[in-house]
């Protein structure tokens, strides 16, 4: 609820269309379908999922009406099958194939062609798989215009995790250039749709600098009719807390603890991977004699898989665990659950939903089932601080 005022705050014009694949919890999903935010699908199962939460049928018996968008520039025929079979009134493409393929199934959904734009200073850069050079813009559009197929707008991505909130107002300028050129060349008409994509952070002070920079953009030249974005980590970061317990502590070289969790790299804490991120613990206080500050070391912490590479986090200076501890790891919804495998036999761990807060309430995820959850999260709402790890 409060990423959701946060958003329509500071970008009251720009219409949130979530990410799926950053975490697909059908009741984070339902949440903010009924809140009238739309959906950024990139396959045929994620279309399917997301319908499953519209509540009846919109204009024109189309279930989504037009809060659907199928983002992924490289569809599958399968995909393109079931994308045409569920009224999906929008897609992305960014090349003359992608547009054969929808020609081939006789599909003419509403197009966005995405454009590449800088994305230097994001964690996970796109441009390399995704993205039409502006320079190629024409051809596609020219190809599109044989086909009968509409363009109606642009769609571009300044990377995941963008540390670079200039990055946005760059590219609003970029597509506002490109989309001026096919109206010169016969090849648009009105500028119907803007996606100026994701790398949203879910971290209040970073999104409102990134919402300004996209503000001062969509200020001048050609403004289109509605702009959306892709927001993931944005919406879902703050839904789900992970608790861990320590299973295994020995010397480290050079001073300091090496830990190992009872959870992984392969599990919930994928995101560090996946998507660089940087955890943040506390030690969770069970009885007031583990109130009592513990001498503080460095340390590593590792993951409970058979793999040497299962590496969590470092830490200068952590106060010393023992086995046994609980860990409070906020903040946990951003490609964890979505990307969480089972890998050396280690099972996820099991979801537990709390009613305490509004909306879908905080998903609190729980590794080792033998620990009794309601005095955990008692006691963990009264942690003060964490402790910073890189």
């Amino acid at each position: 609820m409060k990423q959701y005022g946060m958003w329509f705050k500071h970008l009251p014009q720009v219409h949130p269309y979530y990410a799926v694949k950053c975490n697909p919890d059908p009741v984070l999903l339902r949440w903010l379908a009924r809140r009238g935010i739309g959906f950024d699908c990139a396959s045929a199962r994620e279309m399917v999922l997301v319908k499953e939460h519209f509540g009846g049928q919109h204009s024109g018996g189309k279930p989504f009406g037009d809060k659907v968008l199928l983002a992924n520039p490289c569809k599958t025929p399968n995909d393109i099958d079931v994308g045409k079979h569920l009224g999906v009134p929008w897609v992305t493409a960014d090349s003359v194939e992608e547009l054969v393929k929808m020609n081939t199934a006789a599909w003419q959904p509403d197009v966005l062609l995405r454009i590449a734009v800088n994305d230097s200073g994001s964690a996970c850069p796109f441009n390399a798989k995704f993205g039409l050079d502006p320079n190629a813009v024409e051809e596609v559009a020219r190809a599109a215009k044989s086909f009968h197929i509409p363009v109606v707008g642009l769609s571009f991505h300044v990377g995941s995790g963008s540390k670079s909130p200039r990055a946005f107002r760059e590219a609003v300028d970029t597509a506002k250039d490109v989309w001026s050129g096919l109206v010169g060349k016969g090849l648009a008409g009105p500028f119907k749709a803007l996606d100026i994509g994701g790398g949203w952070s879910a971290e209040g002070a970073v999104f409102k600098e990134q919402a300004h920079h996209a503000n001062e953009g969509l200020k001048y030249g050609p403004r289109p009719l509605k702009t959306i974005a892709e927001p993931g980590r944005f919406f879902a970061a703050p839904t789900q807390d992970l608790y861990v317990r320590v299973v295994g502590k020995k010397p480290r070289s050079g001073g300091g603890w090496r830990y190992t969790l009872d959870e992984s790299i392969y599990g919930q804490f994928s995101c560090v991977p996946f998507d660089h991120a940087t955890p943040k613990m506390a030690r969770i206080c069970l009885d007031n004699d583990s109130v009592k500050p513990r001498p503080k070391t460095a340390a590593t912490f590792f993951g409970r898989t058979c793999d040497s590479l299962d590496w969590i986090c470092n830490s200068d200076a952590t106060e010393e665990l023992e086995v046994g501890d609980w860990l409070y790891v906020p903040n946990m919804g951003a490609y964890t659950t979505a990307t969480a495998t089972e890998f050396n036999g280690f099972p996820k761990p099991a979801m537990e939903q709390t009613d305490d807060a509004p909306g879908p309430g905080s998903l609190r995820w729980l590794s080792g089932l033998d620990f009794p959850l309601a005095s955990m999260l008692s006691v963990g709402r009264k942690i003060d601080g964490a402790t910073e790890m890189r």
